[in-house]
């Protein structure tokens, strides 16, 4: 089911909490909204659902206006961050609890409820706890339950809002890959709301990335990272995060700390916002740069160092030398910098 949003605004009061966003969610692909707290996603989620109402604009679930239709008209599956299991039923009867609403010619008896039941706990892989109580479950159990629920009813879309957040760090890495395999499988139109950049750079198809309400920039997890459109995009994908500073080009080339700088094509003489991501730091011989810090993580090391008065993160080999104090030579990968406009954060 493809999802067309046109002008799609909900402001509450003098808050404008979606702000004319205009985008379409592609049909049998998992879709991430991503966005810091407050961006306005999981409103927009809600929108979707129906569970909130829209203040300007349209939603279309294929070629049907459902901007105004009733939750249970719309045929979604939604998952809550706090799972909201029924404490006093089985894994089988919190999973066909949605089949009992149904009437007329789509009503189901006791045992089409139970095969439907078995069918989608078999593709959550819960098929062995169905006589539990949540209380008897782990956290991921509980929210495998949850998404059965979602996915019983066969819903033309799945909308997820931040499943994972009260899953620890381990589980929560697992449960990921679980939600993109039953996703692929069940072939689902999915929205997937999260603030985790890793989470939702992992597992999506595309990424919606929001801030204030409004849609900064559409695309697949690597091309959102590799080519942002402005320095917000820039700012929020990437862990080390990319470093900003000022940087002037004068005829092809940029210049940055004692006499260093390196060339650059097709980008205009002018004053910019530098963004350099960790990775563009390898050994080399054009940067002498001083140690200030490094941070081991394994098969990497974050060194941080100054360069034009602020601090910049480099990710090298764990097998490279660099010791707090002493300077190190460095190149520097210059498609992995961008030049964005001071003033709006736009990239040039």
């Amino acid at each position: 089911m493809e999802i067309t949003l046109k002008n799609l605004t909900k402001k509450f009061d003098s808050v404008t909490a979606v702000d004319h966003v205009s985008l379409t969610i592609p049909d049998g692909k998992l879709t991430g909204l991503l966005g810091p707290s407050g961006c306005g996603k999981s409103t927009l989620l809600y929108m979707l659902s129906g569970l909130t109402n829209v203040t300007e604009g349209s939603i279309f679930f294929g070629d049907k206006d459902v901007t105004v239709e009733a939750p249970d008209k719309r045929n979604i599956g939604l998952v809550f961050q706090n799972y909201s299991l029924y404490p006093h039923m089985t894994v089988e009867e919190n999973i066909a609890f949605p089949l009992g609403n149904r009437h007329g010619k789509d009503r189901m008896n006791a045992r089409q409820k139970h095969e439907a039941a078995c069918r989608v706990a078999e593709l959550v892989q819960i098929q062995d706890l169905m006589n539990r109580k949540p209380k008897q479950l782990s956290g991921g159990q509980q929210q495998r339950v949850a998404i059965a629920r979602a996915l019983v009813k066969q819903p033309d879309v799945l909308l997820l809002d931040e499943p994972l957040s009260n899953l620890d760090a381990r589980l929560r890495m697992e449960m990921r890959q679980e939600v993109r395999r039953i996703q692929l499988e069940s072939k689902v139109t999915t929205v997937f709301v999260t603030h985790d950049q890793e989470e939702a750079m992992s597992i999506t198809d595309t990424i919606v990335l929001m801030k204030k309400g409004v849609v900064q920039q559409q695309a697949p997890a690597r091309e959102i990272y590799m080519n942002p459109s402005n320095a917000f995009v820039a700012s929020f994908l990437g862990n080390p995060p990319i470093s900003f500073l000022d940087a002037k080009v004068a005829g092809g080339q940029v210049a940055l700390d004692a006499g260093q700088g390196f060339s650059v094509s097709g980008v205009a003489d002018g004053a910019y916002s530098l963004g350099i991501r960790p990775e563009a730091w390898v050994p080399g011989h054009a940067f002498h740069v001083k140690v200030e810090h490094v941070e081991m993580r394994g098969q990497d090391q974050i060194v941080t160092f100054k360069l034009n008065g602020v601090q910049v993160r480099a990710t090298l080999d764990a097998e490279y030398q660099a010791n707090v104090g002493e300077t190190i030579s460095l190149d520097l990968r210059t498609n992995r910098c961008y030049f964005f406009n001071p003033e709006t954060g736009v990239r040039v």
